[in-house]
């Protein structure tokens, strides 16, 4: 019998395949996930997540294109698996062999050795009804073998979905799209022409901070406080400008979260500066 629910972990909240999901997409995936709980753990075919979903074969065609590219759904065989379903979707928290146990139960109640066994034993004399016999006795032991493994092999098994649910809690910085947005939000500032390793040590150190950092959103934030700041964008006495180091240093970087550079703080400028501030700050709302 398929289960009635399934496990879905927090650290879905820091996953950037899935926060990347459209709002629609993210709630595919979910129901996708309730029809593979249903089906021991694979998708059925397109038409009947069709059905299931209330989409047509086409939307689902693309739901199920994304998922496959994103990594959140696998190819096995000739079906579709949502990915690591095995390691996250055990049988039971608190006794996770208990369905192996049962399957060994059957196996073995239909094996023809253990048939004749038992119908040997069914011979003995009455003298000897009441003493233990020895096919008992080592198939009691057999079956304790059986299960110490099994233990030990679902407890290597979950020892694995841990360690793999530990290494995703932080995902990989992804430093071309970082990039990208800086020269999306700030085109008044220095393009990045060449991504050393310096540079690549710097920005996965700001990325590792805080789990607030590892969203792309925060990003998106973030250079839109710059973009927003006459001063950094060199509207100074100096007509100085920042740049990808500049702003990736630990110092500068706590500056501009705290809006230390936003418009609201040019009264601390001198007379000159405080115009110029201005001024560039009405030609970018003009320009936009």
């Amino acid at each position: 019998m398929a289960n009635q629910w399934f496990r879905i972990y927090q650290s879905v909240l820091d996953d950037p395949k899935v926060q990347r999901l459209s709002g629609d997409h993210f709630k595919g995936w979910v129901n996708l996930l309730c029809l593979a709980c249903r089906n021991d753990g694979v998708l059925p075919k397109i038409d009947d997540i069709a059905f299931s979903l209330r989409l047509s074969e086409e939307a689902v065609e693309t739901l199920l294109n994304e998922l496959i590219h994103r990594k959140l759904l696998d190819r096995a065989d000739d079906s579709l698996i949502p990915h690591n379903w095995e390691g996250r979707q055990f049988s039971s928290d608190s006794d996770s062999t208990a369905a192996i146990r049962k399957r060994r139960q059957r196996e073995r109640e239909r094996s023809p050795d253990v048939t004749v066994d038992v119908t040997d034993e069914s011979r003995v004399t009455e003298r000897d009804s009441h003493a233990p016999s020895h096919a008992n006795v080592t198939r009691t032991e057999q079956n304790r073998t059986d299960t110490e493994q099994i233990q030990n092999r679902t407890e290597v098994r979950q020892e694995g979905a841990l360690t793999a649910l530990v290494a995703d809690a932080t995902p990989d910085c992804p430093h071309n799209e970082i990039v990208s947005l800086y020269h999306q939000f700030c085109p008044a500032l220095p393009r990045v022409r060449d991504w050393t390793d310096i540079r690549q040590k710097a920005l996965r150190q700001r990325w590792r901070e805080s789990r607030e950092r590892q969203r792309i959103e925060f990003w998106h934030d973030f250079f839109g406080k710059v973009s927003r700041s006459p001063f950094l964008c060199g509207v100074n006495d100096r007509s100085w400008t920042a740049d990808i180091d500049w702003l990736l240093k630990p110092a500068n970087f706590q500056k501009v979260i705290e809006g230390k550079y936003e418009v609201r703080a040019v009264e601390r400028f001198s007379k000159t500066t405080q115009a110029n501030i201005r001024a560039g700050l009405e030609f970018i709302n003009g320009a936009a």
